[in-house]
């Protein structure tokens, strides 16, 4: 049975559509207004934009017309993704036709961590994307010193490591993972700043511990993600158990799977965290959904490691999408010119936004 159109971009957005379904998806945008993808002009696009825009916080619209809305951005972002970056090769005349300013362009985010042993001074770059501990098979020389080590991932870098124990470890950028070598043989403890993504080995009578600045996470194998700032720290927990406590360790909470506790000084609350927006950001893809734009010029920030200028554009217009990370930044803002109109220009660094 055909599915219909907001269905296909429901199970895009959360990351549940199948490749069969994402055919059907690109078929039919490429047949939206009578249009076929390779024929799809800047102008054209801006005209059905007239009445596609996203989502503002400052304009309430009757509900059917912002359900309306809400499908039509995930339709130009959706399709924007699709012809610039899956099958329509970008000609050099297309590309005059946007209303994008480029002096240079930025490649997307490297994969270069650092780690150095904690009686050590300086780090040492690591040239891979992954790394496994005391011998395991790696992509990444065995690296041994220290009893403690400490990893590092900059702006711009993501980078993954197995432990010892066979645990899997996602960080994210600007984040930290102190680790031992070797666990010890009635516990497994890591520290982490930023935001990690866990994927624990099952040890029945060897639990795993994790520390940050507000709060301690016990787990014994599961999927979680953690994510810690100077101000709380967020737990998520996408299949598995785990028992978060605050950073006295009192108040201990156990989690199910799709919830998320943030931790603050003594007190923890529930909150709401969209967890196909984590596994995207491990498999290489930003996700948004209904993501105001200032957000996601703070991820571009963080990955592109540049700085924004925001002028007097509107950041509060709504997203919906899920792009490569791979893509150089002013193909990235191409298709949010595609979506919202607003016009990018990247100059020293700095990455200037100005109204379409």
């Amino acid at each position: 049975m055909e599915k219909s159109i907001q269905d296909l971009l429901n199970k895009y957005r959360e990351g549940t559509i199948t490749e069969t379904e994402k055919d059907e998806l690109y078929s039919r945008i490429s047949d939206f207004r009578g249009h076929s993808t390779e024929s799809w002009s800047y102008d054209e696009l801006s005209k059905d934009m007239e009445t596609m825009s996203p989502t503002s916080l400052h304009k309430r619209k009757p509900f059917y017309k912002q359900v309306w809305i809400r499908y039509a951005a995930s339709i130009v972002l959706v399709a924007a993704a699709y012809m610039v970056y899956q099958y329509v090769p970008i000609k050099p005349e297309s590309i005059a036709t946007l209303p994008i300013e480029s002096e240079v362009d930025k490649a997307a985010g490297v994969f270069k961590a650092y780690i150095k042993g904690e009686n050590e001074q300086n780090y040492t770059a690591l040239d891979s994307s992954s790394m496994k501990i005391s011998g395991l098979l790696t992509e990444q020389e065995e690296y041994s010193g220290e009893s403690w080590q400490l990893l590092h991932t900059p702006k711009g870098t993501e980078f993954k490591v197995e432990l010892e124990d066979g645990s899997v470890l996602w960080l994210s950028p600007e984040s930290s993972l102190r680790f031992p070598n070797r666990f010890t043989a009635t516990k497994r403890e890591v520290y982490v700043e930023g935001e990690v993504l866990f994927q624990v080995a099952h040890q029945h009578n060897k639990p795993f511990y994790v520390h940050t600045d507000q709060q301690h996470i016990e787990v014994k194998g599961t999927l979680f993600n953690v994510k810690s700032d100077n101000q709380q720290t967020i737990t998520t927990l996408i299949d598995g158990a785990v028992w978060a406590s605050n950073k006295h360790g009192a108040g201990t909470i156990v989690l199910k799977p799709g919830q998320s506790i943030a931790a603050q000084g003594d007190n923890q609350r529930f909150v709401t965290v969209s967890i196909p927006e984590i596994l995207a950001w491990r498999d290489g893809f930003f996700y948004f959904e209904d993501k105001p734009l200032e957000e996601v010029l703070q991820k571009i920030a963080q990955w592109y490691n540049v700085k924004i200028d925001r002028g007097n554009v509107d950041t509060s217009v709504k997203l919906n999408g899920r792009i490569s990370k791979k893509k150089s930044l002013m193909d990235l803002a191409r298709v949010f010119t595609l979506s919202t109109g607003i016009q990018f220009r990247l100059v020293n660094n700095t990455l200037l936004l100005k109204k379409g």
